[in-house]
């Protein structure tokens, strides 16, 4: 993850004062940690970048406003409508500039969750940044799945392309992408399906700590998907997704 952080926020850091490579890390951390299922991860990295964002470093101000959002935000980002709009302010200047002058995906990608704007989302994504990618590749899957607006052959086309953004984010070791891939491997949904490959994406997305791919491991031998059954190995994926917070591992 760190070799990640540090590639994704090379030209953050040339622009935005950001500490270290811890910051930087929390900050993917905190984007990336609720769709990986770990409650304690989310709350941990909330913390980090609610600390710099109340010492005015304007990236962390950004992405704190934007996380406060969320109805389930974890309590280090839980902010009142003053300070969001307060940290929005001051911030976004220099994030719009990131990404207008140098053509940043990680900036694109903020301000697209601020604006809502599904083709910023795309630039960010077609750009390589993967929360973009993981993001983009989503909301085109559920559209699809949907039917809303689409014939059949767009449907399909769509449902493919979604999956082209996941083995993407899956090809830079992004454990989201990888999760995402997995399932759809497993579903058949935009590939063929192959429970072989879901099992392989989704084992290489528990082993970078991604608590829902762990849970959907412990179903693999709970369920005897593709091999037989065993419910030893089953219950230690399942605990070890509760020790991430994972309420699917602790049920």
């Amino acid at each position: 993850m760190k070799a990640l952080a540090a590639a994704a926020f090379a030209a953050v850091a040339a622009v935005l004062s950001v500490r270290g490579d811890d910051g930087a890390d929390a900050i993917v951390r905190l984007l990336n940690s609720r769709n990986a299922g770990s409650p304690r991860l989310y709350e941990e990295a909330a913390a980090r970048v609610r600390r710099d964002a109340d010492a005015g470093l304007p990236l962390q101000r950004f992405v704190i406003a934007l996380i406060s959002a969320d109805p389930d935000a974890p309590a280090a980002a839980r902010i009142d409508g003053r300070t969001r709009a307060e940290f929005l302010e001051s911030s976004r200047g220099r994030i719009l500039a990131l990404a207008e002058r140098r053509d940043n995906p990680l900036a694109w990608y903020l301000i697209a969750l601020e604006r809502n704007d599904v083709n910023l989302l795309r630039r960010a994504a077609a750009g390589g940044n993967v929360q973009a990618m993981n993001a983009y590749g989503t909301a085109l899957m559920s559209k699809a799945l949907a039917g809303v607006s689409m014939s059949p052959e767009e449907a399909k086309a769509a449902l493919r392309e979604s999956v082209s953004f996941f083995k993407k984010a899956a090809a830079l070791r992004d454990a989201n992408g990888l999760y995402n891939l997995g399932l759809c491997y497993l579903r058949g949904c935009g590939c063929e399906k192959n429970v072989n490959l879901a099992f392989e994406s989704l084992r290489t997305a528990a082993e970078l700590g991604h608590a829902e791919a762990i849970n959907n491991l412990g179903g693999f031998f709970r369920d005897g998907i593709g091999m037989p059954p065993d419910p030893a190995v089953a219950s230690r994926w399942f605990a070890t997704s509760a020790e991430y917070g994972n309420p699917y591992g602790e049920l």
